[in-house]
Protein backbone atom coordinates (compact mmCIF):
# COMPACT_ATOMS: atom_id res chain seq x y z
CA UNK A 1 0.00 0.00 0.00
CA UNK A 2 1.59 3.33 -0.57
CA UNK A 3 1.94 6.10 1.19
CA UNK A 4 -0.52 8.15 -0.26
CA UNK A 5 -3.31 5.34 0.39
CA UNK A 6 -2.35 4.59 3.85
CA UNK A 7 -3.15 8.45 4.40
CA UNK A 8 -6.35 7.66 2.54
CA UNK A 9 -7.04 4.92 4.69
CA UNK A 10 -6.07 6.78 8.38
CA UNK A 11 -8.22 10.46 7.22
CA UNK A 12 -11.04 7.83 6.27
CA UNK A 13 -11.06 6.28 9.59
CA UNK A 14 -11.49 9.73 10.98
CA UNK A 15 -14.21 10.49 8.99
CA UNK A 16 -16.34 7.20 9.98
CA UNK A 17 -17.38 8.74 13.15
CA UNK A 18 -18.99 11.15 11.17
CA UNK A 19 -22.57 11.10 10.25
CA UNK A 20 -23.87 9.14 7.13
CA UNK A 21 -21.20 8.99 4.29
CA UNK A 22 -22.31 8.57 0.22
CA UNK A 23 -19.67 7.53 -2.25
CA UNK A 24 -21.36 8.46 -5.68
CA UNK A 25 -19.52 6.45 -8.60
CA UNK A 26 -19.17 7.53 -12.32
CA UNK A 27 -22.29 5.45 -14.10
CA UNK A 28 -21.40 3.30 -16.79
CA UNK A 29 -22.18 4.39 -20.25
CA UNK A 30 -23.86 2.00 -22.64
CA UNK A 31 -24.27 2.79 -26.10
CA UNK A 32 -24.78 6.70 -27.54
CA UNK A 33 -22.11 8.18 -29.89
CA UNK A 34 -18.90 9.26 -28.02
CA UNK A 35 -20.12 13.03 -26.90
CA UNK A 36 -22.00 10.46 -24.70
CA UNK A 37 -18.75 8.63 -23.08
CA UNK A 38 -17.87 11.74 -20.42
CA UNK A 39 -21.87 11.44 -19.07
CA UNK A 40 -21.16 8.96 -16.39
CA UNK A 41 -18.88 11.94 -14.48
CA UNK A 42 -21.58 14.58 -15.19
CA UNK A 43 -24.48 12.36 -13.72
CA UNK A 44 -21.95 11.83 -10.52
CA UNK A 45 -20.90 15.44 -10.48
CA UNK A 46 -25.08 16.47 -10.74
CA UNK A 47 -25.87 14.15 -7.96
CA UNK A 48 -23.20 15.26 -5.73
CA UNK A 49 -23.81 19.17 -6.18
CA UNK A 50 -27.49 18.46 -5.39
CA UNK A 51 -27.02 16.36 -2.09
CA UNK A 52 -24.45 18.86 -0.77
CA UNK A 53 -27.15 20.63 0.04
CA UNK A 54 -28.57 18.14 2.49
CA UNK A 55 -26.31 18.36 5.75
CA UNK A 56 -27.47 15.43 7.78
CA UNK A 57 -25.26 13.29 4.95
CA UNK A 58 -21.50 13.65 4.30
CA UNK A 59 -20.30 13.05 0.24
CA UNK A 60 -16.99 12.08 -0.80
CA UNK A 61 -15.94 14.59 -3.29
CA UNK A 62 -15.58 13.79 -6.53
CA UNK A 63 -11.24 14.58 -6.59
CA UNK A 64 -11.02 12.02 -3.83
CA UNK A 65 -13.26 9.95 -5.43
CA UNK A 66 -11.04 10.15 -8.57
CA UNK A 67 -7.59 10.36 -6.74
CA UNK A 68 -8.41 6.74 -4.92
CA UNK A 69 -9.63 5.07 -8.45
CA UNK A 70 -6.31 6.25 -9.72
CA UNK A 71 -4.33 4.58 -6.42
CA UNK A 72 -6.73 1.19 -6.88
CA UNK A 73 -6.37 0.72 -10.77
CA UNK A 74 -10.15 -0.91 -10.83
CA UNK A 75 -10.78 -3.38 -13.83
CA UNK A 76 -14.55 -3.24 -13.10
CA UNK A 77 -16.99 -0.62 -12.26
CA UNK A 78 -18.72 -0.68 -8.76
CA UNK A 79 -22.22 -0.90 -10.60
CA UNK A 80 -20.85 -4.36 -12.18
CA UNK A 81 -18.74 -6.25 -9.27
CA UNK A 82 -19.61 -6.32 -6.06
CA UNK A 83 -15.77 -6.86 -4.87
CA UNK A 84 -15.14 -3.59 -6.49
CA UNK A 85 -17.92 -1.73 -4.56
CA UNK A 86 -16.48 -3.08 -1.14
CA UNK A 87 -12.98 -2.20 -2.11
CA UNK A 88 -13.87 1.30 -3.14
CA UNK A 89 -15.91 2.13 -0.28
CA UNK A 90 -13.57 0.72 2.26
CA UNK A 91 -11.15 3.69 1.12
CA UNK A 92 -13.35 5.86 0.93
CA UNK A 93 -14.94 4.83 5.01
CA UNK A 94 -18.41 5.43 2.80
CA UNK A 95 -21.20 4.29 4.43
CA UNK A 96 -23.27 4.01 1.38
CA UNK A 97 -22.50 4.29 -2.37
CA UNK A 98 -25.06 5.13 -4.95
CA UNK A 99 -23.78 3.68 -8.30
CA UNK A 100 -25.63 3.07 -11.64
CA UNK A 101 -25.41 3.04 -15.57
CA UNK A 102 -26.74 4.57 -18.23
CA UNK A 103 -28.29 3.34 -21.20
CA UNK A 104 -28.40 5.52 -24.61
CA UNK A 105 -30.99 4.40 -27.30
CA UNK A 106 -31.09 7.42 -29.85
CA UNK A 107 -33.15 10.04 -28.17
CA UNK A 108 -34.64 7.91 -25.42
CA UNK A 109 -32.02 6.96 -22.28
CA UNK A 110 -32.42 4.35 -19.15
CA UNK A 111 -30.88 5.13 -15.81
CA UNK A 112 -30.32 2.42 -13.46
CA UNK A 113 -29.37 2.70 -10.21
CA UNK A 114 -28.48 1.25 -6.60
CA UNK A 115 -27.96 2.32 -3.31
CA UNK A 116 -25.36 0.07 -1.31
CA UNK A 117 -24.50 -0.51 1.77
CA UNK A 118 -20.82 0.00 1.18
CA UNK A 119 -19.66 -2.24 4.61
CA UNK A 120 -21.72 -5.22 3.13
CA UNK A 121 -22.68 -4.89 -0.57
CA UNK A 122 -25.49 -5.66 -0.28
CA UNK A 123 -28.39 -3.38 -2.12
CA UNK A 124 -30.48 -1.15 -0.03
CA UNK A 125 -32.61 -0.08 -3.00
CA UNK A 126 -33.12 0.70 -6.68
CA UNK A 127 -34.28 2.05 -9.43
CA UNK A 128 -34.71 2.12 -13.23
CA UNK A 129 -36.10 5.23 -14.94
CA UNK A 130 -36.26 6.00 -18.50
CA UNK A 131 -37.42 8.55 -20.77
CA UNK A 132 -36.20 11.19 -23.52
CA UNK A 133 -32.58 12.83 -23.58
CA UNK A 134 -34.76 16.04 -23.06
CA UNK A 135 -36.44 14.87 -19.83
CA UNK A 136 -32.93 14.23 -18.11
CA UNK A 137 -32.91 16.59 -15.22
CA UNK A 138 -36.41 14.80 -14.23
CA UNK A 139 -34.74 11.39 -13.89
CA UNK A 140 -31.82 12.51 -12.44
CA UNK A 141 -34.15 14.19 -9.61
CA UNK A 142 -35.57 10.58 -8.95
CA UNK A 143 -32.79 9.32 -8.62
CA UNK A 144 -32.06 11.93 -5.83
CA UNK A 145 -34.97 10.75 -4.44
CA UNK A 146 -33.95 7.25 -4.37
CA UNK A 147 -31.08 7.90 -2.20
CA UNK A 148 -33.19 9.86 0.24
CA UNK A 149 -35.58 7.31 0.53
CA UNK A 150 -33.00 4.47 0.71
CA UNK A 151 -31.25 6.32 3.63
CA UNK A 152 -34.06 7.35 5.16
CA UNK A 153 -33.04 11.10 5.18
CA UNK A 154 -35.39 13.44 6.50
CA UNK A 155 -34.85 16.78 4.61
CA UNK A 156 -36.04 19.98 5.84
CA UNK A 157 -38.33 22.84 3.57
CA UNK A 158 -35.65 24.32 2.88
CA UNK A 159 -33.08 21.67 1.80
CA UNK A 160 -36.41 19.86 -0.08
CA UNK A 161 -36.83 22.76 -2.29
CA UNK A 162 -33.18 23.11 -3.14
CA UNK A 163 -33.18 19.03 -3.84
CA UNK A 164 -35.53 20.25 -6.71
CA UNK A 165 -34.26 23.07 -8.35
CA UNK A 166 -31.72 21.94 -11.43
CA UNK A 167 -28.58 22.96 -12.10
CA UNK A 168 -30.19 23.62 -15.91
CA UNK A 169 -32.93 22.54 -18.22
CA UNK A 170 -30.07 22.34 -21.29
CA UNK A 171 -28.73 18.49 -22.24
CA UNK A 172 -26.08 20.22 -24.52
CA UNK A 173 -24.50 22.25 -21.95
CA UNK A 174 -24.71 19.81 -19.23
CA UNK A 175 -23.26 16.99 -21.98
CA UNK A 176 -20.72 19.87 -22.52
CA UNK A 177 -19.69 20.33 -19.00
CA UNK A 178 -19.46 16.40 -18.08
CA UNK A 179 -17.04 15.76 -21.23
CA UNK A 180 -15.14 19.47 -19.40
CA UNK A 181 -14.74 17.09 -16.20
CA UNK A 182 -13.69 14.17 -18.39
CA UNK A 183 -11.01 16.45 -20.16
CA UNK A 184 -9.50 17.73 -16.68
CA UNK A 185 -9.32 14.51 -15.32
CA UNK A 186 -7.59 13.51 -18.60
CA UNK A 187 -5.07 16.63 -17.67
CA UNK A 188 -6.43 18.63 -20.36
CA UNK A 189 -7.10 22.27 -19.18
CA UNK A 190 -7.20 24.11 -22.53
CA UNK A 191 -9.82 21.28 -24.21
CA UNK A 192 -11.85 21.17 -20.52
CA UNK A 193 -11.91 25.29 -20.67
CA UNK A 194 -13.61 25.80 -24.52
CA UNK A 195 -15.87 22.78 -23.17
CA UNK A 196 -16.67 24.91 -19.86
CA UNK A 197 -17.29 27.80 -22.04
CA UNK A 198 -19.61 26.56 -24.63
CA UNK A 199 -21.91 24.72 -21.67
CA UNK A 200 -21.65 28.10 -20.18
CA UNK A 201 -22.88 29.74 -23.75
CA UNK A 202 -25.63 26.64 -23.99
CA UNK A 203 -27.05 28.23 -20.65
CA UNK A 204 -25.56 31.03 -19.46
CA UNK A 205 -26.82 30.01 -15.95
CA UNK A 206 -25.24 27.21 -15.63
CA UNK A 207 -23.30 27.95 -11.87
CA UNK A 208 -21.53 24.77 -12.59
CA UNK A 209 -20.01 24.81 -15.57
CA UNK A 210 -19.12 29.08 -14.15
CA UNK A 211 -17.47 27.99 -11.37
CA UNK A 212 -15.53 25.11 -13.07
CA UNK A 213 -14.70 27.94 -15.75
CA UNK A 214 -13.71 30.27 -13.47
CA UNK A 215 -11.21 27.89 -11.45
CA UNK A 216 -9.72 26.62 -14.28
CA UNK A 217 -9.01 30.56 -15.65
CA UNK A 218 -7.61 31.16 -12.30
CA UNK A 219 -5.22 28.50 -12.83
CA UNK A 220 -3.86 29.50 -16.01
CA UNK A 221 -3.26 33.07 -14.67
CA UNK A 222 -1.16 31.49 -11.62
CA UNK A 223 0.80 29.46 -14.36
CA UNK A 224 1.08 32.37 -17.05
CA UNK A 225 2.61 34.26 -14.24
CA UNK A 226 4.62 31.66 -13.15
CA UNK A 227 5.51 31.10 -17.30
CA UNK A 228 6.28 35.07 -17.50
CA UNK A 229 8.63 34.91 -14.27
CA UNK A 230 10.52 32.11 -15.49
CA UNK A 231 10.95 33.06 -18.95
CA UNK A 232 12.47 36.54 -17.63
CA UNK A 233 14.73 34.89 -15.39
CA UNK A 234 15.99 32.33 -18.60
CA UNK A 235 16.41 36.04 -20.69
CA UNK A 236 18.17 37.66 -17.99
CA UNK A 237 20.96 34.94 -17.99
CA UNK A 238 21.65 34.83 -21.77
CA UNK A 239 25.22 34.47 -22.42
CA UNK A 240 26.38 34.60 -26.10
CA UNK A 241 29.13 32.94 -25.46
CA UNK A 242 27.57 30.34 -23.72
CA UNK A 243 28.27 26.96 -25.56
CA UNK A 244 24.37 26.43 -25.29
CA UNK A 245 23.31 29.44 -26.26
CA UNK A 246 21.64 28.58 -29.42
CA UNK A 247 19.58 26.27 -27.54
CA UNK A 248 18.55 28.78 -24.96
CA UNK A 249 16.70 30.90 -27.43
CA UNK A 250 15.14 28.31 -29.17
CA UNK A 251 13.79 27.70 -26.27
CA UNK A 252 12.57 30.84 -25.18
CA UNK A 253 11.42 31.64 -28.56
CA UNK A 254 9.12 28.21 -28.24
CA UNK A 255 7.55 29.18 -24.65
CA UNK A 256 6.51 32.39 -25.93
CA UNK A 257 3.07 31.81 -27.02
CA UNK A 258 2.14 35.10 -29.74
CA UNK A 259 -1.73 35.06 -29.43
CA UNK A 260 -0.91 36.22 -25.96
CA UNK A 261 0.05 39.85 -25.15
CA UNK A 262 2.49 38.82 -22.45
CA UNK A 263 4.00 35.91 -25.09
CA UNK A 264 4.21 37.92 -27.91
CA UNK A 265 6.15 40.93 -25.59
CA UNK A 266 7.98 38.38 -24.85
CA UNK A 267 8.99 37.19 -27.71
CA UNK A 268 9.68 40.57 -29.38
CA UNK A 269 11.74 41.61 -26.44
CA UNK A 270 14.12 38.72 -27.05
CA UNK A 271 14.06 38.85 -31.03
CA UNK A 272 14.91 42.91 -30.74
CA UNK A 273 18.07 42.27 -28.38
CA UNK A 274 18.97 40.14 -30.53
CA UNK A 275 18.38 42.02 -33.93
CA UNK A 276 20.19 44.93 -31.79
CA UNK A 277 23.15 42.75 -31.17
CA UNK A 278 22.88 41.25 -35.09
CA UNK A 279 22.76 37.59 -33.06
CA UNK A 280 21.33 34.70 -35.45
CA UNK A 281 22.12 32.10 -33.49
CA UNK A 282 21.54 28.49 -34.63
CA UNK A 283 21.67 24.65 -33.85
CA UNK A 284 21.96 23.68 -37.28
CA UNK A 285 23.09 25.47 -40.63
CA UNK A 286 20.09 24.70 -42.09
CA UNK A 287 17.25 26.28 -39.46
CA UNK A 288 17.13 29.12 -37.46
CA UNK A 289 14.09 29.42 -34.82
CA UNK A 290 15.20 33.43 -34.53
CA UNK A 291 14.66 33.91 -38.41
CA UNK A 292 11.44 31.95 -38.46
CA UNK A 293 9.86 33.45 -35.63
CA UNK A 294 10.62 36.86 -36.59
CA UNK A 295 9.41 36.47 -40.66
CA UNK A 296 6.46 35.06 -39.26
CA UNK A 297 5.87 38.01 -37.45
CA UNK A 298 7.09 40.47 -40.42
CA UNK A 299 5.44 38.84 -43.05
CA UNK A 300 2.32 40.55 -41.60
CA UNK A 301 3.29 43.58 -43.21
CA UNK A 302 3.09 42.40 -46.95
CA UNK A 303 -0.40 43.17 -46.22
CA UNK A 304 0.93 46.94 -45.90
CA UNK A 305 2.53 48.86 -48.76
CA UNK A 306 4.44 51.78 -46.97
CA UNK A 307 6.37 48.86 -45.50
CA UNK A 308 7.04 46.47 -48.29
CA UNK A 309 10.53 47.37 -48.98
CA UNK A 310 11.61 47.27 -45.39
CA UNK A 311 9.54 43.53 -45.85
CA UNK A 312 12.11 42.44 -48.62
CA UNK A 313 15.30 43.92 -46.66
CA UNK A 314 14.83 42.16 -43.95
CA UNK A 315 14.24 38.91 -46.27
CA UNK A 316 17.39 40.17 -47.85
CA UNK A 317 19.12 39.95 -44.49
CA UNK A 318 18.41 36.76 -43.77
CA UNK A 319 18.83 35.45 -47.03
CA UNK A 320 23.08 36.81 -46.57
CA UNK A 321 23.28 35.26 -43.33
CA UNK A 322 21.43 31.90 -43.45
CA UNK A 323 21.37 30.71 -47.80
CA UNK A 324 20.81 27.32 -46.21
CA UNK A 325 17.77 27.67 -44.37
CA UNK A 326 14.71 26.45 -46.74
CA UNK A 327 11.96 27.27 -44.24
CA UNK A 328 13.14 31.17 -44.35
CA UNK A 329 14.04 31.80 -48.20
CA UNK A 330 10.71 29.81 -48.61
CA UNK A 331 8.94 32.45 -46.27
CA UNK A 332 10.86 35.08 -48.34
CA UNK A 333 9.70 33.91 -51.51
CA UNK A 334 6.57 34.18 -51.13
CA UNK A 335 6.65 37.33 -49.53
CA UNK A 336 7.76 38.93 -53.11
CA UNK A 337 5.80 37.09 -54.75
CA UNK A 338 2.74 38.98 -52.96
CA UNK A 339 4.39 42.35 -52.92
CA UNK A 340 4.87 41.68 -56.71
CA UNK A 341 1.29 41.55 -57.85
CA UNK A 342 -0.08 43.89 -55.41
CA UNK A 343 2.50 46.69 -57.14
CA UNK A 344 1.44 45.75 -60.42
CA UNK A 345 -2.09 47.16 -59.81
CA UNK A 346 -2.56 50.63 -58.12
CA UNK A 347 -5.70 50.11 -57.54
CA UNK A 348 -4.90 46.70 -55.25
CA UNK A 349 -1.99 48.87 -53.45
CA UNK A 350 -4.55 51.63 -52.79
CA UNK A 351 -6.86 49.04 -51.14
CA UNK A 352 -3.83 46.89 -49.10
CA UNK A 353 -3.10 50.41 -47.51
CA UNK A 354 -6.82 51.42 -46.65
CA UNK A 355 -7.69 47.40 -45.39
CA UNK A 356 -4.27 47.86 -43.00
CA UNK A 357 -5.96 51.02 -41.47
CA UNK A 358 -9.17 49.80 -41.09
CA UNK A 359 -7.94 46.52 -40.08
CA UNK A 360 -5.82 48.51 -37.23
CA UNK A 361 -9.03 50.25 -35.83
CA UNK A 362 -11.20 47.11 -35.60
CA UNK A 363 -8.69 44.42 -34.51
CA UNK A 364 -6.69 46.74 -31.58
CA UNK A 365 -9.42 46.60 -28.91
CA UNK A 366 -10.64 43.13 -29.16
CA UNK A 367 -10.38 40.90 -26.33
CA UNK A 368 -6.73 40.42 -24.55
CA UNK A 369 -6.91 36.50 -25.70
CA UNK A 370 -7.74 37.56 -29.66
CA UNK A 371 -4.19 36.70 -31.69
CA UNK A 372 -5.54 39.35 -33.96
CA UNK A 373 -5.83 42.23 -31.47
CA UNK A 374 -2.62 40.50 -29.96
CA UNK A 375 -0.96 41.79 -33.76
CA UNK A 376 -2.48 45.04 -33.61
CA UNK A 377 -1.60 46.07 -30.50
CA UNK A 378 1.82 45.08 -31.26
CA UNK A 379 2.45 46.81 -34.67
CA UNK A 380 4.83 49.20 -32.90
CA UNK A 381 7.23 46.49 -31.97
CA UNK A 382 7.14 44.43 -34.71
CA UNK A 383 7.86 47.48 -37.26
CA UNK A 384 10.66 47.99 -35.14
CA UNK A 385 12.09 45.24 -35.39
CA UNK A 386 11.62 44.60 -39.01
CA UNK A 387 13.54 48.22 -39.96
CA UNK A 388 16.32 46.63 -37.34
CA UNK A 389 17.17 43.65 -39.86
CA UNK A 390 16.38 45.93 -42.98
CA UNK A 391 18.87 48.42 -41.67
CA UNK A 392 21.18 45.58 -41.21
CA UNK A 393 21.21 44.21 -45.19
CA UNK A 394 24.23 44.78 -47.03
CA UNK A 395 23.21 46.97 -49.97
Amino acid sequence: MTRMMMALVVLSALDAFAITKVAVTYFDINGGTEEYRALGKGMADMLITDLLVVKSISLVERAKLNLVMDELKLAKSPYVDKATALKLGKVLSATHMLTGAITVLGTKMRIDARVLDATSGVVVQSKQVDGESKEFFDLEKELVDLLVAALDLKPDQKEKAALRKSQTESFDAWARYSAGLDATDKGDPQKAQQLFLEALQADPNYRSAKNASERLAALYAKVDQAQVKGFDAAFKKLNPKAKDFAAQVEQLLIESDTTREDGMKQKLALLTWLAERDLLPQSSPHFSRVALDAMALIGRFTRCPDEYDAVLQSCDYFAQRIPKDQAVLGMCRSNLDQINRSRKDPKDVEYQRGQWARDYQEHRNLDPENWMGVLARNREGIAKLMHLYASKAKK
